[in-house]
């Protein structure tokens, strides 16, 4: 992957995580619900400005890929857990490089196969769908 391709999705990732929010009216799922949301799954993330999203794969061992693509390479790799109904995860470089290593946050169903991110900072809800 391109120097560019990697620092504009850190830069996307970045932004759509830490612009501060109002609290999120949706419930945030139960940790059972969570569990089989999370485990086994690529989420596909909205990206804040034209078509662009960013894809997690959330692996059963408790490790993490973040790509820019779907079947792409991954641009930072982690560690992920449950902490009741919240999912936590660990980063490598871009979570170190934008201050912030670790976070946690709850899942909130929007309807028709679409979620919140609902980080337990209080920053902006991300939506996601279960990538295909």
């Amino acid at each position: 992957m391109k120097a560019a391709g990697i620092a504009g999705a850190a830069a996307l990732i970045a932004a759509a995580i830490f612009l501060p929010c109002s609290p999120a009216s949706a419930e945030a799922l139960d940790a059972a619900a969570v569990g089989k949301l999370v485990s086994g799954s690529t989420w596909q993330q909205k990206g804040w400005s034209g078509p662009t999203y960013i894809y997690w794969t959330w692996n059963p061992d408790g490790s993490v890929c973040l790509r820019d693509e779907k079947a792409g390479s991954c641009i930072d790799t982690g560690r992920w857990r449950l902490d009741g109904n919240s999912v936590c995860y660990e980063l490598t470089w871009w979570g170190k490089s934008y201050g912030m290593s670790a976070r946690c946050f709850r899942v909130a169903a929007k309807g028709e196969g679409r979620y919140d991110m609902l980080p337990v900072d209080g920053v902006t809800p991300i939506e996601f769908t279960i990538a295909r």
